[in-house]
């Protein structure tokens, strides 16, 4: 792999660990990717990428409520990020009441 080789030649190198923690979601390794964003994030807490593929990992493996903390925490650092607004209103009705959910979604766009 890649960015396994470059995160060996250079532990701190964050695209690398953004790189690992993006393959090993695609292959749905929750729990190694769940650690490579865990150390993505410890490098840079508010990279917007991170938080939202780290919500992503949460939201697969069914944690909706950890999903949508990402998600706006992901929100917060880049209001444009693609994809955020929508997985965070999914993880929502998930664990709120539908109509509920739909109602805060639709205030905040």
């Amino acid at each position: 792999m890649l960015y396994a080789r470059a995160f060996e030649t250079d532990p701190g190198n964050f695209e690398a660990l953004k790189g690992i923690g993006r393959t090993l979601l695609a292959l749905r390794r929750l729990d190694a990717s769940a650690d490579a964003w865990a150390a993505a994030l410890a490098a840079a807490p508010n990279d917007a990428e991170a938080l939202f593929q780290a919500g992503d990992g949460l939201f697969r493996r069914g944690d909706m409520d950890g999903a949508g903390e990402y998600f706006r925490q992901a929100l917060s650092a880049d209001p444009d990020l693609y994809g955020a607004r929508g997985m965070n209103l999914l993880a929502r009705l998930y664990c709120e009441n539908t109509h509920d959910a739909l109602w805060a979604a639709q205030r905040e766009w």
